[in-house]
């Protein structure tokens, strides 16, 4: 009705040959308000008022979200001073697995989600993985319980996160000597020490107090890529955002469907790819082809990864990509720090309110429940999703991340059947791990 109304008053005043104002002439552009700058004083975002009014809003909630996160506490940026994957750990180590079980297993914290490739710098190096989350999330976890196998099986299937539950997870470069890092925020960590066991890239042990520990090393690490996932009112689905240092990979110059396999994608140097380098040679899974070789003396792996993105700001709809480029250049214009050489690449959430349910599947062309995506909805970060930029049915968060059955790896656990909460990792993770050390029946 009030849309209505609104359409004859502005019909008639064209009619009339009254002007109307510039706001309902065209869109305003995405900006960043005053107020959260400077960055030592960017307020927390409003997640539980957070209302759903236009693509800008959940765009703007990210970059806040980002702003706040990496708001330096006593330090260091926020989100250091989170719980590990809502699961205590050592301090300082960049795979929670590694703080968390004294038993040896695959470095999952260097392979990628989807085809486990691992993405190696030009210098050799393994991208590491880290995995953040608040308080929120955390206290649902332990008030509930979810750690434990037989009750995270029995939860309520259609309780979500709570709002203002953020997961996070960070991506590191291993920073070689004489690297030029001044433009990135940078951290001593330890990580893990890899070697190769049965054909494949693992953490090297060693025996502590009569345990089997995974050997680790100190080394400076720069951060080049940064997911958020986060709960607001009326999206228990999370708003999944990604954000990425400027200079990491090169778009593509025209659509992936135009480019020549053997076409440069960019005539310059970035941190993750050569120049020159021809989109064929971009992306290359060779931990998947099997092809990837480890030097463990120097702790180096061959062949580097060259990177370049396949769809830039994730696209999406009519105007995401605007929206995303304007806050970027608003964000950037008012910034005065470090942070000021990261960039939002994208976001992405459901188009409707609170439409999370069970059992429900979010791959293209495979969606369920009555689901439709919105915002980025080919998001990927170059250094997390490397490899599955060109793959249609995992080149968005939601395609690995739903709520359907979890299928046992083993026959010894049961899987875990289709719930809201299984739209984190983390705790699917941590059922399968727990259970693997202590078999449920």
């Amino acid at each position: 009705m009030g849309s209505k109304l609104l359409f004859g008053a502005v019909a008639a005043a064209l009619c009339l040959g009254f002007s109307l104002p510039a706001s309902a002439q065209t869109p305003q552009p995405c900006t960043a308000p005053a107020s959260w700058f400077p960055h030592s004083q960017t307020p927390e975002p409003d997640s539980a008022g957070f209302q759903s009014t236009s693509n800008c809003v959940f765009h703007q909630w990210s970059w806040q979200s980002f702003l706040w996160l990496t708001q330096d506490v006593n330090g260091k940026p926020r989100f250091e001073h989170f719980t590990k994957d809502g699961i205590e750990t050592t301090p300082g180590v960049l795979d929670p697995l590694i703080g968390r079980s004294g038993k040896a297993r695959t470095l999952d914290l260097i392979n990628q989600a989807g085809p486990d490739g691992i993405m190696v710098d030009l210098q050799g190096h393994a991208i590491y993985y880290e995995i953040f989350s608040d308080s929120t999330f955390g206290d649902f976890i332990q008030k509930n319980g979810l750690l434990d196998p037989a009750k995270l099986r029995a939860f309520d299937a259609n309780t979500s996160f709570p709002i203002d539950s953020l997961t996070l997870k960070a991506a590191w470069k291993v920073v070689t000597p004489g690297e030029d890092v001044s433009s990135f925020y940078t951290r001593r960590a330890r990580v893990a020490v890899l070697t190769e066991k049965d054909g494949k890239i693992t953490v090297a042990t060693e025996m502590k107090d009569g345990k089997e520990v995974a050997k680790t090393i100190s080394v400076p690490v720069a951060l080049v890529g940064f997911h958020i996932g986060g709960t607001v009112n009326g999206h228990p689905e999370m708003i999944w955002a990604t954000f990425e240092h400027v200079n990491n990979a090169p778009d593509l110059p025209v659509a992936a469907d135009k480019m020549l396999p053997n076409r440069t994608v960019s005539n310059k140097n970035w941190t993750f790819y050569k120049a020159n380098t021809p989109f064929k040679d971009c992306n290359v899974n060779s931990a998947g082809a099997g092809s990837l070789k480890l030097d463990e003396k120097n702790q180096t792996l061959s062949p580097v990864t060259e990177v370049c993105r396949i769809v830039p700001f994730g696209g999406g709809e009519t105007g995401n990509i605007d929206n995303i480029k304007t806050l970027n250049a608003s964000v950037h214009s008012q910034l005065k720090d470090v942070w000021n050489n990261y960039f939002e690449v994208g976001a992405i959430w459901f188009a409707a309110i609170d439409g999370l349910k069970p059992d429900c599947t979010f791959q293209p062309g495979s969606l369920s429940c009555g689901i439709s995506l919105t915002g980025s909805t080919q998001l990927s970060n170059t250094t997390i999703e490397t490899f599955t930029q060109s793959q249609s049915a995992q080149d968005n968060c939601f395609a690995c991340h739903n709520t359907v059955q979890v299928t046992s790896p083993d026959t010894t656990t049961p899987s875990l059947p289709g719930k809201n909460v299984n739209i984190s990792h983390i705790l699917i993770n941590n059922y399968f791990g727990v259970s693997e050390l202590q078999p449920q029946k």
